[in-house]
């Protein structure tokens, strides 16, 4: 078994035991489970149903979501919850979540963590995703919900990989939720810089440059 493997099962027992305590933190408090909407929201806010790309603009979906621009990275974000347990041996927490919503002009640019990151589509249309590994390597990856169309609704990128997300053409927004475990933290991110990337990744130099800034 992987170090990436054993720590993202650790991850998942954490989570398991915090969502049996009940708790969720949200806009800087904890609140009972059964005031928890699976959007981040108490119900009543929600407005015309089933978020979608036909129904909401992008500028919904953040107000709705009360979301942020995401500094350096590009997108609009919230921090939805974070672990009530600590990482062994420190004082940082297992794992922290986010709400993350993806436009044409808000792409996520290339950067890396320090930490796993647990990337799940929930609403708006398709994204693709590069990452670059350490020997040099890449590949693109299609998050989405249509299988038949190779996209997947769930993709992790270990510690240490080269990532930029943006959405596939035509798209209007994107909604996803990212678990970082352990938790993220500022001091973990590096923002790629283009023309270094561009060196190390002749072959996706094409990529880099639309998803830099």
């Amino acid at each position: 078994m992987g170090e990436a493997t054993e720590r993202l099962q650790t991850c998942a027992a954490f989570a398991q035991r915090d969502i049996g305590f009940g708790l969720v933190v949200r806009a800087g408090h904890v609140n009972r489970r059964s005031d928890w909407h699976p959007l981040g929201l108490p119900g009543e806010d929600m407005e015309n149903g089933a978020l979608s790309p036909e129904t909401h603009t992008a500028a919904d979906v953040a107000r709705l979501l009360q979301l942020a621009p995401l500094p350096e990275e590009g997108g609009y974000f919230r921090r939805t919850a974070e672990s009530g347990l600590r990482w062994p041996g420190g004082e940082r927490r297992a794992w922290s979540a986010i709400y993350m919503l993806i436009t044409p002009d808000g792409f996520s640019a290339m950067h890396r963590l320090g930490a796993d990151e647990i990337w799940s589509f929930l609403a708006g249309d398709p994204l693709e995703s590069l990452r670059l590994g350490p020997d040099g390597s890449g590949r693109m990856v299609r998050l989405g919900r249509s299988p038949s169309a190779n996209e997947t609704p769930l993709d992790v990128v270990s510690a240490h990989i080269w990532q930029g997300t943006r959405l596939q053409p035509g798209g209007r927004w994107a909604l996803v939720s990212n678990v970082v475990a352990p938790e993220f933290l500022w001091s973990d991110f590096v923002l790629g810089e283009r023309a270094a990337l561009a060196t190390q990744y002749p072959a996706f130099a094409r990529e880099i440059a639309m998803l830099t800034r």
